[in-house]
C-alpha cells in the first residue's frame, strides 16, 4: 500500500459502482484524476484486460489520442452535462473481488484516514465561500449519512455536523485548518485551486494593538526574533516590528545581533546577556593576547572579539598597548561583581 493508492480507495469509495461484481469503475469531471486513477490501479492489476474509457460532454465530443493505455475510448454527448465527465471501467471479475477485499481491509485502518478522505473529498467533496458574508466552509457530499466519514472526522477531531436536508457534512471555522495542515482538498485540481483561494482569503485574527502589544512583551522573557513572532501572532512582520519599537522606546524591550541575525527580548534579559558577554571577554583577555585566542575561549569569530574590545576601551574597561590590550582596574572591578558605584 501506498499513500497514491489508498487516495484512489477514497475516490472509488466516492465515484465508484460498489455494487457490481464484474468491473471496476470510477467517474470524475477531472481528467487529471481518471489518469492518476488508471495509473495506480494499473500498477496493481496484473491481469491482461485494458481498460475502457467513456467520454460525455455538454454540447461537443472532445477528442484525444488513444496512446493512454486504455482498450477503447468513446465519446458521447450528455446535455444534461454542465462540464465533461469521464467513465473508467476495467472488466475483470477476479481482480474486483480482490480489490472490493483491499478497499475492505485498507478503509479501516487508521495509518490510511487521511489518504481515504483525500480521495473522498476530491471526489464527493465541494468548497463554498463567500467574501462578502465571512462564510467559509467544506462539504462532503455522500447523499446519505456515511459512517466511514464520520470515522475519519472523529479521527481528526474534527465536529459532526451533517445537513440532513442538503444531505452533506460541513467543516467550519478553525477546523478547515485541520482540512489545511492535512492537505485533504489538494486531490482534485479545481477543488485545490478553490480551496486555496478560501484560505488565502481568511482574514487575520483581530487583535488590538493593547493587547498585540501584551502578547510580544510576554514572548520577550527569551531572545526571540521578528519573523518567529510574525508567524506565531498571523501578523506581519511590519507590524509586529512596529510592537517592538515601541516597546523599545519605553525601555521595555531591546534587540541585539547574535551571529549575524537579530534578537529581541526585555530590556533586562538583554542588559544581563551583554554584561554576561563583557565579563566572559574580560576573564578570557586575562589568560590569552590575540583575537583568535580569545575568540576560541568564548566561542566567537576574531573580528567580533575586536569589535568588542574596541567597545570595552571606551568604556574604560581594557587599554591597548603597542602590541596587546589589557584590563583597566575598572574591567577588574566588573569581573569582581562591581563597577564603580558598587552596584553589581
Amino acid at each position: 500500500m501506498n499513500e497514491n493508492l489508498t487516495r484512489c480507495i477514497g475516490l472509488w469509495l466516492a465515484e465508484g459502482d460498489n455494487k457490481t461484481n464484474r468491473e471496476i469503475t470510477f467517474t470524475n469531471n477531472s481528467l487529471e484524476l481518471i489518469l492518476f486513477f488508471h495509473e495506480n490501479i494499473s500498477k496493481l492489476y496484473k491481469g491482461k484486460n485494458k481498460p475502457r474509457l467513456y467520454v460525455y460532454s455538454p454540447d461537443e465530443q472532445r477528442y484525444f489520442s488513444n496512446l493512454l493505455g486504455f482498450k477503447t475510448i468513446r465519446f458521447y454527448i450528455d446535455d444534461r452535462a454542465n462540464k465533461s465527465y469521464y467513465i473508467y471501467r476495467l472488466a475483470d471479475t477476479k481482480f474486483v473481488r480482490f480489490w472490493k477485499n483491499l478497499v475492505d481491509k485498507t478503509k479501516i485502518n487508521p495509518v490510511y484516514y487521511i489518504s481515504i478522505l483525500s480521495g473522498i473529498f476530491a471526489g464527493e467533496g465541494n468548497i463554498k465561500y463567500s467574501l462578502k458574508h465571512n462564510s467559509r466552509n467544506i462539504r462532503i457530499s455522500p447523499g446519505k449519512r456515511d459512517n466511514i466519514i464520520e470515522i475519519y472526522l472523529n479521527h481528526l477531531k474534527v465536529p459532526i455536523k451533517y445537513d440532513a436536508n442538503k444531505r452533506n457534512y460541513i467543516v467550519t471555522g478553525k477546523n478547515i485548518s485541520i482540512f489545511n495542515d492535512n492537505h485533504i482538498c489538494t486531490l482534485h485540481p479545481e477543488k485545490g485551486k478553490q480551496f486555496r483561494k478560501m484560505i488565502k482569503s481568511v482574514k487575520e485574527k483581530h487583535y488590538s494593538p493593547h493587547f498585540l502589544r501584551k502578547l510580544v512583551l510576554e514572548e520577550l522573557y527569551s531572545f526571540v526574533r521578528t519573523k518567529d513572532l510574525a508567524k506565531k501572532f498571523n501578523r506581519s512582520q511590519l507590524r509586529v516590528y512596529d510592537v517592538l519599537g515601541q516597546l523599545r522606546k519605553e525601555n521595555k524591550a531591546d534587540y541585539i545581533k547574535i551571529n549575524g541575525f537579530t534578537y529581541w527580548a526585555s530590556k533586562e534579559l538583554i542588559e544581563n546577556y551583554i554584561l554576561t558577554q563583557k565579563i566572559s571577554i574580560l576573564k578570557a583577555l586575562s589568560s590569552n593576547k590575540t583575537f583568535t585566542s580569545i575568540g576560541k575561549c568564548i566561542h566567537m569569530d576574531r573580528k567580533a572579539v575586536k569589535r568588542k574590545l574596541v567597545n570595552l576601551e571606551k568604556e574604560g574597561y581594557v587599554k591597548r598597548t603597542s602590541n596587546y590590550w589589557k584590563m583597566t582596574s575598572n574591567g577588574k572591578r566588573l569581573i569582581a561583581g562591581i563597577d564603580e558605584a558598587g552596584r553589581f
